[in-house]
């Protein structure tokens, strides 16, 4: 399976889909996003630039879970993803847009957290995690003060996003599943295509005896005056 392409990503993301049902990570809620995405993926097959996407009303849910001080709450995950292939044929990521957010069981937001690709023209690192923002839902949300900070984080794609979310939110099925070589095929190969690349350009920059520039203005993304 090649998951550089579109029909080889429609693949693994199946394989996602069904492997955390089956853990009951998931719920049913959750289908008609991924048979939305493969919608997306499968017509494109082998193209050199591909991507997929959820809705405000088609996501993917994970069972809730009980938290110290918001009780029980539900995890709903949206996100935009699109690539292209360079000269290379490695991949590029031209859109990285993940929010997941937490509800109460009476639909009440408690927060939200999203993980983003910088716009050309922004000031902020390439690659960020962002508390808050605009919500997916309809209902009253918490009051924010502050429009940032943007925080440095890692590239990610779906798989990669789930990895971080089944880790933070249920510890005990990651200390089962990150054992699982199916589960390590995935992350591994979405290591691969997407975090390889970003931990090369790091190491190639301590390989530099003088940097022009700090490691945090190499990974910034901003318009030089």
């Amino acid at each position: 399976m090649d998951v550089t392409k579109a029909s080889g990503m429609a693949q693994m993301l199946m394989n996602l889909e069904s492997y955390l049902k089956k853990k009951n990570i998931i719920t049913p809620k959750s289908e008609q996003a991924f048979e939305n995405i493969r919608g997306e993926l499968t017509p494109l097959s082998d193209s050199g630039r591909w991507g997929y996407s959820t809705t405000k009303s088609e996501y993917i849910e994970f069972r809730k879970v009980k938290e110290k001080k918001a009780g029980e709450i539900n995890i709903k995950l949206f996100g935009k993803f699109k690539v292209k292939k360079d000269q290379s044929n490695d991949l590029i990521i031209e859109e990285m847009n993940f929010d997941f957010e937490t509800y109460r069981l009476n639909g009440e937001p408690v927060q939200r957290w999203h993980f983003d690709k910088a716009e050309p023209n922004c000031h902020e690192p390439i690659y960020h995690l962002h508390s808050g923002g605009s919500w997916n839902s309809t209902v009253e949300r918490p009051k924010e003060l502050l429009d940032g900070p943007r925080w440095l984080c890692k590239p990610m794609d779906l798989i990669l996003v789930c990895e971080y979310i089944i880790a933070i939110f249920f510890p005990d099925d990651w200390k089962k599943i990150k054992c699982c070589p199916i589960w390590k095929a995935m992350v591994h190969d979405s290591e691969n295509c997407f975090l390889k690349p970003y931990y090369e350009t790091i190491s190639e920059y301590f390989d530099k005896q003088q940097p022009k520039k700090t490691l945090l203005e190499s990974m910034w993304q901003s318009v030089e005056k």
